[in-house]
């Protein structure tokens, strides 16, 4: 099979020609907005560009735009597709606590129904969640409302680029698939993310220079991600002042990108770079120092390029795990449980005991293989969880029992978040 990467045809050329266009329109848009978000990346230039001819950032869907603001401000942006997306744990444990103290704009940046893909289809395959934009609106918008947190929404679902810009080197560097010719469409995927980190951006930056107070603080979130319990304030937990913050698992020599938190101060770094290296400065990129092999180690170099902090932090910080939909018939949400989900034994899970339980408990269908159950109660019994005489009497019956003990599900008692 011919390899895109490597030799591509004269109809991707011009396709890839036409995107750095549209990409180079869509920065020097950005760049008129005069705010703090924007001179961050007025800081790293890529050279002159041409004016555009009246382009403009536009979302499909957004609620008004923001009235003067009393409270520190938050953007929250979740990337991924919509029929994969889980709202109920980032409303329950995101929105409601952190609406306390952030007005939060939300921006959903998700790809339509029509064209969910998975690419790990042996730990990714699941079903799909018929949302529709209207019903994604309302919902944030009442969580919003019931924390009397004012902010806006934001809905893009544009369709992107079938065949993105490929790198040769990074495509044959890749740490998945023996098979060269199936990598192609792996990187195309990594593509397409910063392409939505780079949407978020553009939403931010708009949203910012429409009014307000400037951002404090930023939350970037995938579609899957699944919270325990309540997301650690970032205003009551410094650890994210003048740094991106992750989990210090699963990072596959790189960062483990699922969920970040970060200073307004990276937001340049974090949403747009990744993108713009990628077409306009990925030589740069290549010699940051860092083995590029796969979406972990590319934002890695990304950081190290553009010289912002990373902090790794253990899971109970960041209390997110990956999840997904059983299956079309059933809308239920269940939590795959393989190493490259929770980290060996569970490592990238908080050490909240009942929390534990209750993944273990709420695993999908496939993840039922004895090594893995067997492996994660040896795990469990290193943080007192189940004494290790009584592994054999740990069952899921028991958590129900356990749960009632907690005064409100889940989120509360030992180890809960500020």
């Amino acid at each position: 099979r011919r390899l895109s990467s490597r030799s591509p045809t004269a109809e991707e050329i011009v396709a890839w020609r036409s995107q750095r266009r549209s990409i180079e329109l869509e920065r020097e848009e950005v760049l008129r907005y005069d705010t703090p978000l924007v001179w961050r990346l007025q800081g790293n230039p890529r050279g002159p560009l041409p004016p555009p001819p009246n382009a403009s950032v536009t979302a499909n869907a957004s609620s008004p735009l923001p009235a003067a603001r009393g409270k520190p401000r938050m953007g929250i942006c979740v990337i991924g597709q919509m029929a994969r997306l889980e709202l109920s744990s980032k409303l329950r444990h995101v929105i409601a606590p952190l609406g306390l103290i952030f007005d939060i704009d939300v921006v959903l940046a998700l790809g339509p129904r029509s064209r969910v893909h998975y690419v790990n289809k042996d730990t990714d395959s699941g079903g799909r969640k018929d949302w529709t934009p209207r019903e994604l609106r309302q919902r944030v918008s009442a969580a919003q409302s019931a924390v009397n947190s004012s902010g806006t929404v934001v809905i893009d679902s544009e369709a992107q680029d079938k065949d993105p810009l490929l790198h040769f080197s990074y495509v044959a560097a890749g740490d998945k698939y023996n098979n060269i010719a199936a990598k192609d469409e792996r990187v195309r995927s990594h593509v397409r993310q910063w392409r939505a980190l780079w949407l978020c951006y553009r939403h931010f930056a708009r949203l910012e220079a429409a009014g307000g107070s400037p951002y404090r603080v930023f939350l970037k979130l995938r579609d899957d991600s699944l919270f325990l319990r309540d997301l650690l304030s970032p205003r009551k937990v410094a650890v994210w002042r003048r740094a991106v913050v992750v989990k210090n698992c699963n990072a596959f020599e790189g960062l483990n990108d699922k969920v970040a938190v970060l200073d307004a101060a990276a937001g340049a770094s974090f949403f747009a770079q990744p993108l713009l290296d990628w077409y306009f400065n990925y030589s740069a990129v290549m010699h940051a120092g860092v083995s590029l092999k796969n979406p972990e180690t590319y934002l890695l170099a990304i950081m190290k390029l553009h010289r912002v902090r990373v902090r790794r932090v253990e899971a109970d910080l960041l209390p997110a795990v990956t999840s997904r939909v059983i299956n079309n018939k059933a809308t239920a949400t269940c939590i795959p449980i393989q190493r490259p989900k929770i980290g060996y034994g569970g490592h990238c899970l908080p050490q909240d005991c009942l929390i534990r339980k209750r993944v273990f408990c709420s695993r999908c269908p496939d993840s039922d293989a004895s090594e893995w159950d067997d492996e994660y109660k040896r795990r469990a019994t290193l943080h007192g969880c189940v004494p290790r005489d009584e592994l054999g009497k740990w069952t899921c019956s028991q958590l129900a029992r356990d749960r009632e003990r907690r005064e409100k599900g889940w989120g509360k008692g030992k180890g809960k978040g500020a």
